[in-house]
């Protein structure tokens, strides 16, 4: 009984006591699907910017520890695609 009392608690305090589960199991940011488009690009730029402060602050240090072979040559900027979707996709997490 004692348990039960305290996982029920625990439960409803986390969403206010009154306020019923969210739909879709708990995935990130479900009920507000219009910050994922901007919170990609954001984190974007700023991967953006860094990736090009590590290109002017150590030259070559992409080429010397990507595997650039590896992936698909594509690189605006000297910086390879895969990097930008990564952070993209990361963003929109």
């Amino acid at each position: 009984m004692h348990g039960q009392l305290i996982a029920s608690n625990a439960f409803s305090g986390a969403r206010g006591g009154d306020q019923p589960p969210r739909e879709g199991g708990g995935f990130p940011r479900r009920d507000h699907p219009g910050v994922r488009q901007p919170s990609g690009a954001l984190f974007l730029a700023l991967y953006t910017v860094f990736i090009v402060g590590l290109r002017i602050s150590a030259p070559g240090y992409i080429e010397a520890v990507w595997v650039l072979d590896a992936l698909s040559g594509v690189a605006p900027a000297g910086i390879p695609l895969e990097e930008l979707l990564f952070a993209v996709t990361f963003g929109m997490y």
